[in-house]
């Protein structure tokens, strides 16, 4: 049994959309992943500012008796900063400074798991409104008292609004995509049916040739370069 034909204009139609397709997904892939490494460095250059600030009030820290001090300091740091909390544990893993909701993934205070310079942890967090994503950095830093070892400094963002946004964002770009894709492929097809107008005239005046009329020429004038021969 003969398989069905498919006309040139729909398999060059469905490789037109196929292409437009994959060419949007691409880039859709690309904006997608610039937009949500923006997000990442703009948080880590929140993040790694306290760090270093952080570090800076530490250093200044002389005595055990400097520590009550530090905790003003500390919370003194984080007005306006809407989301952000920090965590300092001293020796013995001793908090010498928490703040509110400061509540850390394990896995990012484990001290054999700390790297230099910090890398991003993202962890899920429930709180009073529910479950919020998080990204944090943790590091050991250093005080000025020398029978202290490094204390451990970790510090999170709540990063909702970015995770919300990027939903969004990516609903409205598939979205995009989907419809250029459909467009593409319309274009295609008719841009295609437009391009083979002029075999669908030689066969027409192909087809008009007969016994009684075997003077009829096509006319060349109007017959593209391709087709120039064929027509011929």
């Amino acid at each position: 049994m003969r398989s069905p034909r498919i006309s040139v204009t729909l398999r060059l139609t469905l490789q037109f959309a196929v292409i437009s397709t994959a060419v949007l997904l691409t880039l859709g892939l690309l904006i997608g992943n610039a937009v949500d490494q923006h997000f990442v460095e703009q948080d880590m250059e929140q993040l790694t500012g306290k760090l270093h600030l952080t570090r800076n009030l530490l250093e200044k820290v002389q005595t055990p008796t400097d520590v009550e001090p530090l905790v003003a300091q500390l919370n003194a740091s984080l007005v306006g900063h809407h989301g952000l909390t920090l965590l300092v544990r001293g020796p013995g893993d001793r908090t010498l400074f928490s703040s509110a909701g400061a509540e850390f993934a394990p896995s990012l205070l484990a001290r054999s798991a700390i790297n230099s310079p910090p890398q991003p942890h993202v962890w899920l967090q429930d709180g009073p409104s529910g479950t919020a994503p998080r990204r944090g950095i943790a590091a050991l830093l250093p005080t000025g008292i020398a029978s202290w070892p490094p204390v451990l400094v970790a510090v999170a963002i709540d990063i909702t609004h970015h995770e919300r946004f990027m939903a969004s964002f990516q609903r409205t770009l598939w979205l995009f995509v989907v419809i250029a894709a459909a467009l593409a492929g319309l274009l295609g097809w008719a841009a295609v049916r437009r391009g083979l107008a002029p075999l669908r005239a030689i066969r027409q005046g192909a087809a008009s040739v007969t016994a009684d009329r075997l003077d009829y020429r096509l006319p060349l004038d109007a017959v593209p370069v391709e087709l120039a021969d064929l027509a011929e």
